[in-house]
């Protein structure tokens, strides 16, 4: 059974009161890497929007998804391939700054998806050491049938879920 998200959009509540919006077409790819079967392999890449002017609001354009040197295993996901980099400084010079690094998602085998100690220890490095336009980062985990994030702030690594908008994304 393939497992498709009902809407076009997903779309969070932030901790400023803004609205995080999911795109369709990077839903369209979150969603390509569910992990339903057993032999799925966890997936993940970077998060690429923007922050919408005049407004606390942020927009997810585009996805990078695994690649060839990342280290992909049943629970466990390791960006290894400097592709994700390069796109992310290939997005931000060819729009003169307005398509950003906002975070990063990866999936987990759970129906809905927690972080791990691991993933909460890595969140909280990356708030800390990576560079990037904002108060905090967002990271995303695709579950199995629903989608979840959080953010992690740069001054204490604060870890905050984030409410869906209305109600539980599920996927049918």
């Amino acid at each position: 059974m393939k497992f498709v998200v009902k809407k076009e959009k997903v779309e969070f509540i932030l901790p400023n009161r803004g609205i995080l919006k999911i795109s369709s077409e990077p839903l369209k790819i979150l969603n390509k890497f569910r992990q339903i079967d057993i032999s799925n392999r966890e997936a993940g890449g970077v998060l690429l929007g923007r922050f919408v002017l005049d407004s606390d609001n942020i927009v997810i354009d585009k996805v990078t998804s695994p690649q060839s040197k990342d280290r992909r295993s049943r629970f466990a996901f390791k960006k290894m391939d400097s592709y994700h980099q390069h796109r992310i400084t290939q997005e931000w010079t060819e729009t003169g700054g307005k398509i950003n690094y906002i975070g990063e998602w990866h999936s987990h085998p759970e129906i809905n998806p927690n972080p791990s100690s691991l993933d909460i220890q890595e969140w909280k490095r990356k708030s800390k050491e990576d560079v990037y336009d904002n108060s905090f980062l967002i990271f995303i985990i695709v579950g199995i049938e629903s989608i979840s994030a959080w953010t992690v702030t740069k001054v204490d690594q604060s870890i905050i879920k984030l409410d869906v908008v209305h109600g539980k994304e599920k996927t049918e």
